[in-house]
C-alpha cells in the first residue's frame, strides 16, 4: 500500500513555507483498512462505554451545545454565589498523538479490550 504526499498552496500570496498544506493522497487500499479500523475501535469504545455521555465533541450524533448550556448554567450560579469556578479544557486529539503506546495498551488491558478486536 502506498501514499503520495504533497505541498499544495493555501491561497496566501507568499510563497512561505507556512503557505503550504500538506496533502497525502492514500491508497484505496489503505483506506479501506482504516475505514474498518476505525469503525471497529468506535463500536469497542461504545460497548466498553469508555467516554461518558457528555463527551460530545467531534463525536458522530453528538453535540457540544448541551455542555455550553451546562458551562453557562454553571458559570451563573458562581457567579450568582460570588463563587469561582475553575475550568481546564484538554485537547485530546494532540494529546493522544503524545501519548504513550505502553500506557494506552495497558488501559485498554485493563478495559479488557485486546488487539485482536481491531
Amino acid at each position: 500500500m502506498n501514499d503520495t504526499s504533497s505541498q499544495l498552496h493555501k491561497g496566501d500570496s507568499t510563497n512561505k513555507m507556512c503557505d503550504q498544506r500538506p496533502v497525502v493522497l492514500l491508497s484505496s487500499g489503505y483506506q479501506l483498512l482504516k475505514y474498518i479500523i476505525n469503525e471497529r475501535l468506535k463500536r469497542i469504545v461504545k460497548q466498553a462505554n469508555v467516554l461518558e455521555p457528555g463527551q460530545g465533541g467531534g463525536r458522530q450524533g453528538q453535540s457540544v451545545a448541551i455542555n455550553v448550556q451546562k458551562m453557562h448554567f454553571v458559570t451563573h450560579e458562581a457567579h450568582r454565589q460570588r463563587k469561582r469556578v475553575y475550568r481546564v479544557d484538554i485537547d485530546l486529539r494532540n494529546a493522544l498523538n503524545a501519548m504513550s503506546q505502553e500506557a494506552l495498551w495497558h488501559v485498554m488491558n485493563m478495559l479488557h479490550i485486546s488487539g485482536v478486536d481491531l
